[in-house]
């Protein structure tokens, strides 16, 4: 398992799908599905697993940080990641990095 937190705004490639954190609020988490030519907004429940495709599985944690230390925390959620160790997970800035050194 893979725990990755990102703020609103933020994104993240699990294999063929990049998921985007729209918004949070106390209950859940408001997610942008992309996968191919197709995109789909959800709403999902903290500790509520979903499935993509056939073997990977994705749960939203609400972030409990400090607020004294981290302001930031209020727009984070962490996302628990069940995927085969063949399947690349990528956060948006480390994929912007690498294409910036490939061209």
């Amino acid at each position: 398992m893979l725990i990755l937190g990102r703020q609103v705004g933020q994104s993240l490639r699990v294999g063929d799908f990049r998921l985007i954190l729209r918004g949070r609020n106390p209950k859940d988490a408001e997610i942008t599905l992309v996968y191919g030519h197709r995109v789909r907004i959800m709403t999902v429940a903290y500790t509520l697993a979903f499935k993509l495709g056939k073997s990977i599985t994705i749960t939203p944690y609400s972030h409990r940080g400090n607020e004294f230390i981290n302001e930031r925390a209020m727009n984070q959620v962490n996302f628990h990641i069940r995927a085969p160790r063949d399947v690349p997970v990528i956060r948006d800035e480390v994929e912007a990095v690498r294409s910036q050194q490939s061209t």
